[in-house]
């Protein structure tokens, strides 16, 4: 049979497919499909994944009490701090964001990428002089990394700069094709 927890794993990297296609009805449904593969009381370390990626759909669709309610859902740690970040950033409320994001302790290369996209979002969001400054090293982190389409996916607002930047640089084919996704 079936193990739960790879089919609740699987269910939810489709869900994130779907979130990334913008498929956002899909991704909460995915979502759904997913906590069903868990007895209604479990406290399994596997329902954060569930709240997290809920919290980032509910984000999207602007249902950020329900983002909230997710976040409030998670255990206190890098995924918490990151929804709190996502929900500051999309209430245009950048001291919040910025308290959340400062509260992060990346340990994986993806996580050191996503502080690095969140704050180049905030100093973007703020106006900042160092908005530049953060956006180049996101992209480098990403491009250091091979995430540079996750990067141009979370920097949407961006995105004017973004391709900038992509364009002062020598860039590979794999670059190119990011910015011709871009345009």
């Amino acid at each position: 049979g079936i193990r739960p927890a790879l089919a609740l794993v699987s269910q939810l990297l489709l869900a994130r497919v779907w979130l990334s296609d913008g498929r956002l009805g899909d991704a909460l449904d995915g979502i759904a499909h997913a906590r069903a593969f868990l007895p209604p009381d479990s406290t399994s370390p596997l329902l954060g994944l569930c709240h997290a990626l809920e919290g980032r759909v509910a984000i999207q669709i602007g249902d950020l009490d329900r983002a909230e309610k997710s976040a409030q859902s998670l255990e206190p740690g890098h995924r918490a701090f990151i929804l709190q970040t996502r929900i500051g950033i999309a209430r245009a409320d950048f001291d919040q964001a910025g308290e959340a994001l400062a509260r992060c302790v990346p340990a994986t290369m993806r996580e050191r990428l996503d502080v690095a996209v969140l704050a180049a979002r905030i100093a973007c969001g703020r106006n900042s002089d160092d908005a530049g400054t953060r956006l180049a090293a996101a992209i480098e982190t990403a491009r250091a990394e091979g995430f540079v389409v996750a990067v141009t996916d979370d920097l949407a607002e961006a995105r004017a700069r973004v391709t900038r930047l992509l364009r002062s640089r020598h860039i590979g084919t794999y670059e190119q094709a990011v910015l011709d996704r871009l345009e």
